[in-house]
């Protein structure tokens, strides 16, 4: 009877802990993938920077957390520990990402929030356009100038690229509206985080980045 209690409370122990580790994935992951994916605006300079040290230690407390607990599960075999091991550093990738993002947001809203703002519409360049095979499929560019990458509208792509997986256009330009504070430039218009339809437009090969 002492042996099936105890198988008892094991398990039910077990089951805790593999809670609180996938709870912790879940929070940082789908917190991380809503902010990205709601995102109305992207940042694309500014003066000074984010830390990143802040959302790296939460991320290594979120990786060490999650360790602990889930080398807590009985009984502990290999397989356990490569699970967490991997789940982990999972939840602490996830911990930074989430962590970025939204002090990114808080930045954003205190620079643009009060003061005078710019803003205007301008062509920048792109200097590398890429789809991502996979169940979905994902079109993306990457600016010239500012080494930033936003997801694009598949027809936009395909206009613009034809079947290309991989190309370092010349002549291609995102065209944006920008808004500029004291401190920070940023684009506005995005919808769930990538440009909108009809933003890849032809443009000199040596398009200068926007001045102000």
């Amino acid at each position: 009877m002492t042996t099936l209690q105890d198988e008892v409370r094991r398990r039910k122990r077990n089951t805790r802990l593999n809670l609180i580790a996938f709870s912790l994935l879940c929070f940082f992951g789908l917190g991380a993938i809503l902010l990205r994916g709601t995102a109305t605006s992207d940042t694309l300079a500014s003066d000074p920077q984010a830390s990143i040290l802040g959302p790296a230690a939460l991320g290594l407390l979120c990786w060490l957390l999650s360790l602990l607990v889930l080398l807590g599960i009985r009984p502990l075999s290999w397989k356990t520990l490569v699970a967490a091991f991997f789940l982990s550093l999972l939840t602490g990738l996830g911990a930074t990402a989430c962590t970025i993002l939204v002090l990114e947001r808080l930045q954003e809203r205190a620079e643009f929030g009060h003061g005078p703002l710019r803003q205007k519409q301008a062509d920048l360049a792109i200097a590398e356009a890429v789809y991502f095979r996979g169940k979905s499929g994902r079109y993306e560019i990457t600016l010239r100038d500012y080494s930033r990458s936003f997801t694009v509208d598949e027809a936009d792509y395909a206009a613009a690229f034809g079947e290309a997986e991989h190309v370092r256009p010349r002549g291609r330009c995102a065209r944006v509206t920008l808004q500029k504070s004291a401190h920070t430039l940023r684009i506005i218009g995005l919808e769930r985080g990538a440009l909108p339809r009809g933003t890849l437009v032809r443009c000199r090969p040596d398009t200068p980045a926007p001045s102000w």
